[in-house]
């Protein structure tokens, strides 16, 4: 993200911080998208990416990626019984639970049978 002249947001943050660290200087240069990020390592035009870029086995063999430096531990499941009713948030289809099938501790609560 730009402000005026100047990149700002998390990753340039803590690239500038890694950079001052190593004392190394930067000159950034802004690519239009994640092709155009991946050619510049490719010829040799730029030495690191700065940005959240999305992992993959084939990006992996050709490149080397840095730790993740956030995970938001979020994960959405979603169950395809074949009912043709796709769940949305405001009309989600969630299981009925029977209250007399969960023990303290349990991590899963057992499912009750479907109301007619």
């Amino acid at each position: 993200m730009k402000q005026g002249d100047q990149l700002t947001g998390f990753s340039i943050d803590l690239w500038n911080e890694i950079a001052a660290r190593l004392k190394w200087t930067t000159n950034y240069q802004v690519a239009p998208d994640v092709d155009a990020l991946l050619g510049s390592l490719r010829t040799k035009s730029a030495d690191v990416i700065v940005t959240g870029i999305f992992y993959s086995t084939e990006r992996d063999q050709e490149f080397d990626f840095s730790y993740p430096i956030m995970e938001s531990g979020l994960q959405v499941m979603v169950r395809d019984e074949g009912g043709g009713m796709v769940p949305t948030p405001l009309k989600p289809r969630l299981p009925r639970i029977n209250p007399n099938n969960c023990k303290s501790g349990s991590p899963l609560a057992k499912r009750s049978p479907a109301r007619s």
